[in-house]
Order: structure tokens, then sequence, then C-alpha cells
């Protein structure tokens, strides 16, 4: 694998992996020229029995017109300074609202930053989950070598449902892994090297993983319902850039 020097390569090259493809059907259904009234009565009944279903469309139509605005209000970059968890982080505007990590988790720590959503179901936002991972399950990033390095990220992908995952620079001194959830994937879950389950999701999520410059074990999480989409990830990228420990 070509080593990634920054993490905006990664994010380059995670685009073009989760960008789903746009497609359309188109239909068409001539009138006869000799159709006669029952027919006629017949197409009559049918639309009045598709009404509800219509109606329902036009509403989901009309709910994602209203989310596309409101994420489309950038709003100004926002600093958020954490005391309990001892970290700083610029966000790409003011959240709606910020609630603690354990409410999406119950066994996690750190902050949920929500900048979109529908009732409970947060369609984009921020996650910082403190102190993520244990000290010795997840080796010193900056002191890998390129073989070293290359061989971790291939364990990753065959542990873990993503659909890209390579290693950047956070700041000139510290590496982190950039990651990107799959839809569906074969992961190896008893460690032989073998992939043995399917994991699958509804939507796609970014991650970050990392070490801060005091030694706290952090992990980001991108929240951005139903697709990821690149200005999205742009401005998580920026934001972990700046994140920082108090």
């Amino acid at each position: 694998m070509k080593r990634i020097k920054t993490l905006t390569a990664v994010l380059g090259t995670s685009l073009l992996l989760a960008a789903p493809q746009a497609f359309a059907e188109e239909t068409a259904a001539p009138a006869a020229e000799e159709a006669t009234a029952q027919a006629t009565d017949t197409q009559t009944t049918e639309a009045k029995a598709e009404t509800p279903a219509a109606e329902t469309a036009e509403q989901k139509k009309a709910d994602e017109e209203a989310l596309k605005k409101e994420l489309a209000v950038a709003g100004e970059p926002y600093t958020y300074k954490s005391e309990k968890y001892g970290y700083t982080i610029t966000l790409p505007k003011k959240p709606v609202a910020v609630i603690g990590a354990n409410q999406l988790d119950k066994d996690k720590y750190g902050d949920v930053f929500i900048f979109a959503n529908k009732e409970y179901d947060i369609l984009y936002g921020w996650v910082v989950y403190y102190n993520d991972f244990s000290e010795t399950s997840v080796p010193d990033f900056n002191k890998m070598d390129t073989a070293t390095e290359k061989a971790y990220i291939e364990k990753l992908k065959s542990s873990f449902p993503y659909e890209t995952v390579g290693m950047g620079k956070l700041s000139k001194k510290n590496k982190a892994v950039f990651a990107i959830t799959a839809l569906s994937a074969e992961i190896d879950t008893d460690g032989d090297g073998e992939p043995d389950a399917t994991a699958t999701a509804p939507y796609q999520n970014a991650e970050i993983i990392f070490r801060g410059n005091k030694g706290g074990r952090f992990r980001l999480e991108l929240i951005d319902k139903p697709k990821l989409r690149p200005q999205a990830l742009a401005e998580f990228t920026k934001g972990a850039e700046s994140f920082v420990e108090n």
C-alpha cells in the first residue's frame, strides 16, 4: 500500500469510494387507441388508491428539501472547549445541542455535537470519544515504520467493517487513522485471518483515531445521513486537525 502523507489525501480517496452511483429509471406506458370507458374507470380507481403513497412520497421529498436547506446553512466556525475531557476543537458551526457520548453507547465517554436532527435521530453530527481504546490495544502510530504501518492498516481492513482506511498526519508530529465504514463488509471476528462474518449498516460514518498531544486516546466520528457529503467530510477533517488537548 502506498503510504498516505496527509489526512486530506485519505479523504480524497475515500470520497471516490464512498460516493454512491446515481441512477434513474424512466418508464412510460402509451395509452391504447381503443381504450374503453371501463378501462378509464379502472385507471381512476387505481389513481385514488395510490393517493396515500403519493402523499407519503411528497412529504418525504419535502422533508429532504428542508434538511438540505438546514445543512446548507454554513454558519461561523465555533470553538468548543471541554473542561470535562480536556480538549478544544473547532466545529463547523455552533451545534444545536451537545449531549454525552453515553447517550449513544452507555459504555462510552465523550461529547456528541448535534448540528441537524429529526426528533431523536441525529442527521448531522460529530462525536468525540474520550479514551476510546486501551493503551496497549492500539500501537503508537508515530513510531511505526512503513512496513509496520502497512501491516496494521491491512489488519484493520480485515477486522473492522471499513470501506476504506488509511493513515495520515493530523500535524507534523502526530499521525492518525482515517476510515470510512462500509454498508456491508466481510470481517474476521476470531483473528484467524479468514472472514467469518458479514457486518451491515444502514449508513456510513467517517472515523479518525489518534492520540492527543498529551497522550489522550481519542476517536472522532462523523454522522452524516443519509449519505456522507464531500463538504461534511472536508469540515470533519479540518476539525480533527484543529484538535488539541488543553
